[in-house]
């Protein structure tokens, strides 16, 4: 089971506006979080520990994507 804090990440980078990926500071306005260097910091190593998980997908630098929405595009 996640932490609350991941679990809000995760549903913010399933939204289908999210599908081409989101940087950290679309993250926090999807949060409707605060955009403070402590956020952003914070919220950065979050995904980051996601993404290690395999709960989510670095497509390209500091832009992720849930894993779920890679999977569903590779199945369809």
């Amino acid at each position: 089971m996640l932490a609350p804090e991941y679990q809000q990440i995760l549903r913010v980078l399933v939204v289908p506006e999210a599908a081409g990926g989101m940087r950290v500071k679309q993250i926090l306005a999807g949060l409707r979080w605060e955009a403070t260097p402590t956020r952003v910091e914070g919220v950065r190593s979050r995904v980051k520990r996601l993404a290690a998980r395999g709960w989510v997908t670095e497509v390209r630098p500091n832009v992720f994507v849930s894993a779920m929405t890679t999977e569903s595009a590779a199945a369809g």
